[in-house]
């Protein structure tokens, strides 16, 4: 088979090598977003990244896919050079340079003599790396679905990676590591190179590397896998009975032992931090503990008599060891309640109110699911979320918020959105703990609470955190200086391979429609992300639901437009744009709340219908091109631009993401529809 359809016989065979291909694609990127950012504690803020360097090597690689046969050699080679960098990078220090401008939690600092790489290097090279790994992937993919009609060929794909979601999430929640994970991806990789038994043994030496520097960088800890983080415990104090949790390498929680520390121990202090803000309060019945982390909170809560508590925890991992291991046993307690969900979707509906809710410390570690610049807690610490809290008090009711406010604008955020959820400022209590410095108490505990000095940091002007501007790290609407100087890297580095890749003929007739479609569909995507986390909780099933939801509206779009059911370009841009006005006119989050038990309705309102319409824009405009495999490496290099543009968010908000989807997708029809009028000239 040299070219053209293939025969009846043959289509079978072809659309399982798409689609094993397409699995393997899809898999990987999801495998490393979670590896890189485990190892190499930084890139946890840089994750989109990986989604970034995927779609650009992919891209390069389809229009290079008349070079497969040598490119193919290179994917175990560079499969080796990116796991074995990722582990070299994970034992020197990655040196992060104070920023006024934003707080990155567990960021460190080199000391004189140690050894370190300077940030921007790191996520440069491992950017770099990670685009070029999926070159391979990508021609391999252009040659297989240049031999298939469009459709068909694009169904396979779409359904190849709807299964590489699938298979990944499955392993999450079973806890399996890079080990599995890489195993996986080798054993599809050896089955698609077995045809060419030369390639299947230069390929089985890398693969044995790569898990050989997996199973090296396990062995140096102590590790579990939960869905969000690499988790190792360690003991943390001598003089007192304790272990400390770190995530990705960096500390999250210690379980403190608070019957250890007694008035002459070093550690009171800890303690004391942990009791004052209930001092202020009368002993409450029932409360809710969002955070609640390994339960040191729980602990207190009990020791102070409460009758009720319910522990909410998104991490199902650190709850349990929190149960298994922490001295004071808070979760054996019959009193304890366990939701394991995200702390926004529990306030939704809570299941009824209280005298008390605690806000543990809920300090950010991660980004929310890896295809947003939103870290995982941020719309916890939202105005919206503090009057959620506010709605789900019992008359004279109080919040207690605890945290590790690393930059004094992070306080002053949290200090002012409290203050407008409950029309009164919140009592500041500041003392180092081990967790925590800020603790603030809203409600019924701050009535009487002496006003903050006229010069206090906490009183400056500054932007609210809400659900649109969600950024309590940020200083204000400005992009850091660390994301300016690696973007500008990132585009950089982008124009030289699809140079590379694409050749001069291609460069002269780029695809802009389609280009303009994929950045577009991107930009759908993470704000597809963003929304149903404020409906669902930011949760990784939900983040993995969306994802599949996405490719599977997909999917159905392009069998629905080869089967010609497919509506009108005009109409779907119509219908596209509608519904994206309406989602920043009517908040899905309100409607939701109005609507009891209608949040996948409001869902497939406001997600599922740009998302299908979009797909049905594509698959009309992409069954109709005469190069249809060089029409989809521009999309998704349009994918690349809407990955790079999704960090407007951090000026402009959520909404602006909606914006640039319409206006991307309105000159696309434009030049789509002015297209059907002129006769081509090529």
């Amino acid at each position: 088979m040299t070219g053209g359809h293939p025969a009846p016989e043959d289509r079978w065979n072809l659309a399982v090598r798409i689609a094993a291909t397409a699995w393997l694609i899809l898999f990987l990127e999801l495998a490393l977003i979670r590896f890189l950012s485990a190892y190499v504690r930084v890139f946890a803020f840089y994750t989109n990244f990986v989604i970034i360097a995927a779609f650009l090597g992919m891209g390069t690689g389809m229009l290079r896919r008349a070079a497969v046969e040598r490119l193919r050699w290179a994917f175990p080679v560079l499969f080796v050079v990116v796991v074995g960098v990722a582990t070299w990078l994970s034992t020197v220090v990655i040196d992060v340079r104070p920023d006024h401008l934003e707080w990155l939690w567990g960021a460190t600092r080199a000391e004189e003599g140690e050894a370190h790489v300077p940030l921007a290097p790191a996520v440069i090279v491992l950017f770099a790396l990670s685009t070029a790994l999926f070159v391979p992937l990508g021609a391999l993919l252009g040659a297989a679905m240049a031999q298939g009609r469009a459709l068909s060929a694009y169904a396979a794909d779409l359904f190849g990676s709807l299964c590489g979601v699938l298979a990944f999430a499955s392993m999450s929640a079973w806890g399996f590591g890079p080990m599995a994970w890489f195993s996986a991806a080798a054993l599809v990789w050896l089955g698609l190179s077995w045809p060419t038994r030369r390639l299947f043994a230069f390929s089985a030496p890398a693969v044995a590397a790569v898990l050989a520097l997996t199973a090296w960088l396990g062995d140096q800890h102590d590790e579990r896998w939960s869905p969000y983080y690499r988790i190792t415990l360690r003991p943390a104090l001598e003089h007192v009975r304790s272990t400390q949790l770190d995530v990705n390498g960096a500390i999250h929680q210690v379980m403190l032992d608070f019957n250890a520390m007694t008035e002459s121990s070093r550690m009171d202090s800890v303690r004391k931090a942990y009791e004052r803000p209930y001092r202020l309060i009368s002993v409450p019945d029932t409360v809710l503990v969002v955070g609640a982390g390994t339960g040191n909170d729980l602990a207190i809560l009990l020791a102070l008599g409460v009758k009720h508590i319910d522990a909410v925890e998104i991490d199902r991992d650190i709850a349990s060891i929190g149960r298994d291991m922490h001295p004071m046993r808070p979760y054996d307690d019959p009193r304890v309640h366990v939701s394991i969900t995200d702390a926004r979707a529990f306030l939704r509906s809570p299941p009824h109110r209280y005298d008390l809710i605690v806000f543990g410390t809920l300090d950010s570690h991660t980004l929310l699911g890896g295809a947003s610049s939103v870290r995982l807690d941020n719309y916890v610490y939202t105005t919206e979320s503090f009057r959620a809290a506010h709605d789900a008090l019992r008359p004279g009711g109080s919040v207690v918020l605890y945290h590790m406010s690393g930059l004094w604008f992070v306080a002053a955020r949290l200090y002012q959105n409290l203050a407008a959820a409950f029309d009164m400022p919140p009592r500041v209590l500041y003392e180092e703990a081990y967790h925590f410095n800020y603790t603030f108490v809203a409600g019924a505990g701050a009535v009487g609470a002496p006003q903050l000095a006229t010069d206090s940091p906490l009183g400056m002007q500054l932007k609210l955190s809400t659900d649109n501007w969600p950024f309590p790290y940020l200083r204000g609407r400005r992009l850091p200086a660390h994301y300016t100087i690696v973007l500008a890297a990132v585009l950089v580095l982008g124009l030289a391979f699809v140079a590379a890749g694409a050749g001069r003929a291609a460069l002269r007739h780029p695809n802009w429609p389609l280009f303009l479609v994929g950045a577009g569909f991107l930009l759908l995507e993470t704000k597809g992300i963003t929304t149903l986390s404020l409906l669902f909780g930011s949760t990784w099933t939900v983040n993995a639901a969306v994802i599949a939801a996405i490719l599977g509206v997909a999917l159905l779009a392009t069998i629905l437009t080869a089967r010609g059911h497919a509506p009108p370009t005009h109409v779907g841009i119509v219908v596209l744009a509608l519904s994206l006005m309406a989602s920043m006119i009517v908040r899905p989050a309100d409607l939701a709340s109005t609507i009891t038990g209608m949040r996948w309705v409001v869902a497939a309102l406001y997600v599922g219908i740009p998302v299908l319409f979009a797909s049905f824009i594509f698959s009309k405009s992409y069954a109709a091109e005469r190069d249809p495999t060089g029409a989809l490496a521009f999309n998704i290099l349009g994918a690349v631009a809407g990955g790079v543009l999704e960090y407007s968010s951090m000026s402009f908000g959520i909404d602006v993401l909606n914006w640039l989807a319409l206006c991307a997708y309105g000159l696309a029809a434009r030049m789509m529809l002015r297209a059907t009028r002129v006769p081509a000239t090529r």
